[in-house]
């Protein structure tokens, strides 16, 4: 699978992302770049756990939003683990 377009998916998600959040500028760029660097890996990581698509779509579209939600990034120190451990809990959510 390829990465949809983000714009597509959440057309006022570019809108509301260069508004402030909690004071700090948002950068929706930031996000749209670290979601498309990680995109395949967490869909082959979800893939190998559900073997269903559309669940691993709606996870990795959870996954978008919840980066949208985080004022700075830079607070992240370990990207692949962070995501590795919010798709994972997402996909536990999923199943409760």
């Amino acid at each position: 699978m390829t990465s949809p377009s983000l714009t597509a998916l959440f057309p006022d998600s570019a809108d509301s992302a260069q508004q402030a959040v909690g004071g700090t500028a948002f950068q929706a760029a930031q996000v749209e770049q670290l979601y498309r660097a990680h995109y395949e890996r967490l869909e082959k990581f979800l893939i190998a756990r559900t073997r269903s698509n559309d669940l691993v779509e709606v996870i990795l579209q959870d996954i978008y939003l919840k980066l949208m939600a985080i004022p700075d990034l830079s607070v992240i120190n370990n990207r692949n683990a962070y995501l590795n451990r919010l798709a994972n809990n997402l996909l536990v959510d999923h199943y409760r």
